[in-house]
Parts: structure tokens; sequence; C-alpha cells
């Protein structure tokens, strides 16, 4: 099975709370943001439908997101995961 290494920027607090619970779960995080992005696309993007996000609301996301102290974070997902997600981002300006 293909897959593709995906790296977001998360929270830093938001990021150590789900590792912490994640491992004391006995959790596999990377297959489980897998199957959580194969659940949740088709949601997000029926959610998202008719929509794009002009360069304004990227920009005052990015200083939203900037004031929670993002950290790069890294896993991999499955290549048809990433083709959907990829898919997701670019009908809808989410990048």
């Amino acid at each position: 099975m293909k897959t593709r290494k995906l790296t977001v920027k998360i929270p830093a607090r938001l990021w150590q709370s789900f590792s912490e619970m994640a491992d004391a779960a006995f959790i596999n995080r990377t297959a489980f943001l897998d199957n959580l992005l194969v659940c949740e696309l088709p949601k997000v993007e029926h959610d998202l439908s008719g929509y794009v996000l002009t360069p304004q609301a990227r920009r005052h996301i990015a200083t939203l997101l900037k004031t929670k102290n993002p950290i790069p974070v890294t896993f991999e997902i499955k290549e048809a995961t990433a083709e959907k997600l990829n898919q997701v981002v670019a009908d809808h300006g989410l990048n």
C-alpha cells in the first residue's frame, strides 16, 4: 500500500494532548489520523460546498493559528486519502 507523508501545523498543546491520549489508549496515531480523514473528508467537502476561502480569509486564519504556537507534525497517510485531501484543499482554496 502506497503512503504519502503529510506535514501540518497543529497547536502544540492540542498535539501534546492528542499524543498523550493516543499513547495511553495504545492507538497508532498514523492509522487513526488516516481513518479520521477518510471518515471526515466527505463531511468537510459537503459542508464547504459552494465556498472558497479568499486570500484575506486565509491570512486571517494563519494569523490566528500563529497565536496558538503551532508546531509542524508529520505523519503518513494512504495515497488515496492524500489525493482526496488535496482535491478538497484545491477545490475550496484551503492551501
